[in-house]
């Protein structure tokens, strides 16, 4: 638990510098090294060996009555010792290699095995509970609410983001046993195995996503995107102009950008002003003259349907969600992804040229799915992703790209991934614990509130006074790829917005032959 100076918010810090996994990497690094040193003490031991049998043979040759003879053969042993030696030092040296360039994968075998245990005992307690209230018989229902209470007080007490985790892992059992021992035991026979806690909301994502592809909600679409004006930025609406390219920009909007994390994540706020389906995209030019790109996503804007034209709706959250599973779908690309591709293409960012992105909500599983799309890489040079409130845990992005990830104890939304944010070097997760925050018993609030982006910034500008090594760590990152004249300074930016529109693609019609005209009388004979 981290104090995050004068805020009364702390935090839990997980991943990045100086934690375990970091240390573990670090140790294997240091294997690598370690193999390297032990194949450079190969050519030693060969000079060794071959001075040791050249001498054998001398002493061989010179002196037939040893050890009576006139030469010396202390020489000899002395190499022979010399060769044993070095030979035991590169055989020593190469088990060390090995055992550290394991540590890493070992450390991650135990703790995923010990994660399957605990997540499998929960599931058989929740199994155990469910019979219990079938054995309630006319009573069950008093039982479901008596158990629906205390999940309720604990959730308040312990953060309704791991209780509705737990609920969305374990209620499965719960209610399959509740329904009597023949579906519990069927249930039960088919989750005999430890739980693969790493992927572990893969399957429901891809299951709703399925239906919603069987049931026609939501249908294969491509994008038209356009570039918006800066007069238009805070319209309601635009009209659309069918299959319009995107319009050659000017040098964008001079405006600036504060160089701290809260400064960065602001984008995405500003994203959410724009008009709907829009994406913003700031261009720092560095002193030395190379430029960073800045690409801001908002959340969902679209909540009523499931397909709309907008790309920020239900579907474009399950189309980020189950971006590595794409190939199950009938639409197999990401709208999302093609938006920025696109807004960067069309203001002139290189494929070299290093990429910041930052969302809310879906646009942080939109930013962790472009970081973990290689096909997206391959155009993008992605570096730093800062998200806030997204369940992305099970998008495993690259590890040379740095992620910071806020998550709220109260924030259901986050519990959407079926489990706690990867802990790993490279991702730095941040859980807020606001003061006050289940005060009153309205859960809606506090929902709300818990997943608020204001909140998620107050949240941000608290963290960087945290001495974290994984925050300093965030922090540098930051500065290094903005370069400000000191950190928190303004960098100058200029400013471009596009909007994307998901076009449903129509199912082509099948060609008809146009009707051929009877010829008359004669003409009729003839053409029969």
């Amino acid at each position: 638990m981290t104090s995050a100076g004068e805020s009364d918010t702390t935090f839990s810090i997980t991943g990045g510098v100086g934690s375990i996994r970091y240390t573990m990497g670090e140790i294997s690094a240091a294997g690598l090294k370690l193999a390297r040193l032990a194949e450079q003490l190969e050519p030693l031991v060969d000079r060794l060996r071959s001075e040791w049998e050249w001498l054998c043979t001398a002493t061989q040759q010179g002196a037939p009555g040893y050890p009576y003879g006139g030469l010396n053969y202390g020489a000899v042993d002395a190499v022979r010792a010399a060769l044993w030696s070095c030979m035991r030092v590169q055989g020593d040296t190469a088990e060390l290699a090995r055992q550290t360039s394991n540590a890493a994968r070992n450390y991650d075998e135990a703790e995923a095995h010990n994660a399957a245990v605990v997540a499998k005992t929960a599931q058989l307690q929740a199994l155990g509970s469910g019979y219990q209230t079938w054995i309630w018989g006319p009573l069950a229902p008093v039982k479901l609410w008596v158990d629906a209470w205390h999940s309720w007080r604990g959730a308040k007490e312990q953060g309704l983001r791991d209780s509705t985790e737990k609920l969305l892992n374990n209620g499965p059992a719960y209610g399959a046993a509740a329904l009597g021992p023949g579906i519990g035991s069927f249930y039960l026979l088919t989750h005999l195995g430890l739980v693969n806690t790493a992927n572990r909301g893969v399957g429901a994502g891809a299951f709703v996503r399925g239906t919603f592809d069987w049931a026609g909600l939501a249908k294969p679409g491509r994008l038209a995107v356009q570039a918006i004006p800066r007069d238009q930025w805070y319209a309601p609406a635009l009209p659309w102009q069918p299959d319009r390219a995107v319009a050659e920009p000017a040098e964008g909007v001079p405006g600036k950008v504060e160089s701290t994390i809260k400064g960065l994540l602001e984008g995405s706020k500003a994203a959410y002003g724009y008009p709907p389906g829009s994406i913003g995209v700031d261009r720092v030019d560095r002193p030395d003259g190379s430029r960073v790109w800045i690409v801001n996503l908002p959340g969902t804007e679209v909540w009523n349907k499931v397909d709309s034209e907008n790309p920020w709706d239900l579907e474009g959250d399950l189309e980020g969600m189950t971006a590595a599973q794409k190939e199950m779908f009938a639409q197999q690309h990401i709208v999302i992804q093609e938006l920025m591709k696109a807004a960067l293409h069309a203001v002139g960012a290189l494929a070299n040229e290093e990429v910041v992105i930052t969302g809310h909500s879906g646009g942080g599983i939109h930013a962790v799915a472009a970081a973990a799309d290689p096909a997206f890489l391959a155009k993008v040079n992605v570096k730093m992703l800062i998200i806030a409130g997204a369940p992305a845990k099970n998008l495993h992005v690259a590890p040379s790209i740095q992620v910071l990830g806020l998550e709220n104890e109260h924030d259901i939304v986050t519990a959407a991934d079926f489990g706690p944010a990867p802990d790993l070097p490279n991702w730095v997760s941040v859980t807020s614990h606001r003061p006050g925050a289940t005060e009153g018993n309205d859960p809606v609030a506090i929902i709300r509130e818990a997943h608020d982006l204001d909140n998620y910034l107050n949240d941000a500008k608290a963290v960087e006074n945290s001495d974290d090594p994984a925050i300093r760590g965030i922090i540098q990152r930051v500065n290094e790829l903005l370069v400000p004249a000191f950190h928190g300074a303004p960098v100058k930016v200029h400013k471009f917005v596009f909007q994307g529109r998901d076009v449903n693609t129509p199912v082509p019609a099948r060609a008809v032959p146009p009707a051929r005209k009877r010829p008359a009388n004669k003409e009729a004979r003839e053409w029969r």
